[in-house]
């Protein structure tokens, strides 16, 4: 009689449950506010992004914007039938055309690649769009003196196998100037004919300088960045000059790991054809400031205003920035 008595108790909590949900839901509709909007008249733009260095040939990634009110997936975003001409002052030194493989990728259709210390103009036109244009230069490359490297013996993070110290120098240009350095662990891939081709993978920099920072914003905006107590890896390290115009140049120490796994799934290199990348850039204003609005962007949280990207493109959007790259290659088996 007991247990039968809780099965109906139990029966009729249910119940209630169930109305008091069903309540809620009632209520909540009701409190429900559609409000209309009525976005204005809007025309598509031209969104261009090439990023230009001596070292490749000219490439350009050509889209169109759309208005707030139309979800991407229903129009068709990708630009057809653009002329996209590259000038030196009036000179037209290269036209870009589709990639055959590509919807948006435009390339160089004379394959040549831009030269540094000289300022380019990009023009872009296309059906049913406003023409539109930009320019940039990249700077002369990096000067890098006094370049070395050693590696150290104790190792205290189990997921590295080897760590090494780089240190170089790069001459310090008169003038605002910008800068950027990365590392990267690589293997040579052996073929009957030779070395062929490579691998390669980012090895992180730990931060533990004040001569330099991890993020395009800090290099625009240092002053109250918080300075690292080298627990901090990042990708690249990033400055300016500005603080050290009174220098000839600019001395760095870096640490970076080797991750012996870095191959993943695939056979590991052998020790002799194991190599470590140093590469430094010259970066243009227009390539920091772009980067900086990109991670601006990314760290937008949905409770303030949103972030607009950089552009220095005229009558439309995007970026036209130029970059310029040294490097120097270490053969970790000349080090044994």
């Amino acid at each position: 009689m007991l247990k039968r008595k809780n099965l109906w108790m139990m029966s009729r909590f249910r119940t209630l449950y169930v109305a008091v949900l069903v309540m809620c839901a009632v209520f909540l509709s009701a409190c429900e506010t559609v409000i209309e909007i009525d976005p204005p008249d809007y025309d598509p733009e031209l969104y261009i992004v090439s990023k230009f260095s001596p070292d490749s040939s000219w490439v350009a990634q050509l889209t169109s914007t759309i208005p707030l009110s139309v979800h991407p997936d229903s129009v068709d975003i990708f630009v057809h039938n653009a002329t996209v001409m590259i000038y030196d002052g009036d000179l037209l030194v290269d036209r870009l055309v589709p990639r055959a493989d590509s919807s948006f990728w435009y390339v160089s259709s004379l394959n040549h690649t831009p030269a540094s210390e000289t300022l380019y103009r990009i023009v872009v036109e296309a059906p049913g769009f406003t023409s539109i244009s930009a320019t940039s230069m990249a700077p002369p490359p990096p000067v890098l003196l006094d370049v070395d490297i050693e590696e150290f013996d104790d190792i205290e993070d189990p997921f590295y196998t080897e760590e090494y110290r780089i240190k170089f120098s790069i001459e310090n240009p008169s003038g605002l100037h910008y800068f950027g350095f990365s590392t990267f662990q690589g293997s040579y891939v052996d073929s009957t004919l030779g070395w062929e081709s490579f691998s390669l993978s980012t090895m992180y920099i730990r931060h533990d300088s004040r001569r330099w920072y991890c993020y395009y914003e800090d290099v625009l905006n240092p002053i109250g960045v918080e300075v690292s107590d080298g627990s901090e890896y990042c990708s690249i390290g990033l400055l300016s000059n500005r603080s050290f115009q009174d220098q000839s140049r600019i001395d760095f120490e870096l640490t970076t790991n080797y991750f012996e796994n870095f191959l993943g799934d695939q056979e590991q290199p052998s020790q002799d054809s194991r190599f470590v990348l140093l590469v430094v850039q010259s970066l243009s204003p227009e390539y920091i400031e772009y980067h900086s609005s990109l991670e601006s962007q990314l760290d937008f949280e949905g409770f303030e205003e949103p972030v607009n990207l950089y552009s220095n493109v005229e009558g439309g959007r995007g970026v036209f920035a130029g970059s310029s790259v040294s490097y120097r290659v270490f053969d970790l088996s000349e080090m044994e």
